[in-house]
Parts: C-alpha cells; structure tokens; sequence
C-alpha cells in the first residue's frame, strides 16, 4: 500500500534505501511517496524521477542505468 500515511513494507523501504545509498536511478510512480519517505530518500535528488506515464519512466531509467549511478546525488566532500 502506498500514499500519504500509508504503511510501507520495512523490506521495500530497506530496498529503496539501499539504491538510493548506493547512487542507483530510482523511478517512482504515483503514490510512491510513502516509499521513498520511509527509505530516507530526497524525491528531488539526481536520479530520482517521479511521473505518471510509465513508458516515459522506462525511458528516462533506461538512460540513468546506462551510466550505472547517479554520482551528483552526493558531490565529494573535500575536507
């Protein structure tokens, strides 16, 4: 079940989380929301793509996995 309030399955958010972590594209359907609140993941970060057409969401994902990850999501800290 997915939405606003919704319970998400702890292995989903696990999942999520852990290609979010790992600079992986995410595309995310309406009402995935709740999945990607509960993964900890930015929906606005690079790589992320929402939208309601899933043939548009294959698309777009099919570029993202070509270059394997998504390194904008998190810029190298130089200290």
């Amino acid at each position: 079940m997915t939405g606003p309030g919704a319970q998400v399955d702890s292995r989903v958010a696990l999942l999520a989380g852990e290609a979010y972590r790992h600079v992986k594209p995410i595309a995310v359907l309406p009402g995935a929301e709740a999945v990607l609140a509960a993964a900890s993941a930015d929906p606005a970060a690079p790589g992320v793509i929402a939208g309601d057409d899933a043939g548009e969401l294959v698309t777009a994902l099919t570029g993202l996995l070509a270059t394997h990850r998504v390194w904008e999501r998190f810029p190298p800290a130089v200290g």
